[in-house]
């Protein structure tokens, strides 16, 4: 599991076992997450940070390997960025419904 710390400008990976840790995103195109708000996996183990302060999405392959996907305007966003965040939206909702029908 992945958290968006935003306060922190970070992202945890929290493990099946309860062990947290803070990933390394290194700074893709030069500079450092600010104020991530939301993160998805994709069905390949591809991770999805809404870098929010930055207005742009940041991917991380399964591999590790950190790169700017799409980036926007300050004050707004483009139009992949835009649908980038519907998608994790969308993904993070069905996580949430999934998780609590199984509670």
């Amino acid at each position: 599991m992945y958290i968006a710390d935003t306060g922190n400008n970070r992202v945890v990976e929290v493990t099946a076992a309860g062990v947290a840790s803070v990933l390394n995103v290194g700074s893709p195109g030069g500079t450092a997450l600010f104020q991530p708000n939301s993160v998805a996996v994709d069905g390949a183990g591809d991770l999805f940070i809404a870098d929010t302060g930055n207005n742009r999405v940041v991917g991380v392959t399964a591999a590790g390997v950190a790169s700017v996907l799409s980036v926007g305007a300050p004050g707004g966003l483009t139009q992949k960025v835009s649908m980038a965040w519907q998608w994790m939206r969308r993904e993070m909702s069905t996580l949430r419904t999934s998780k609590t029908a199984e509670l």
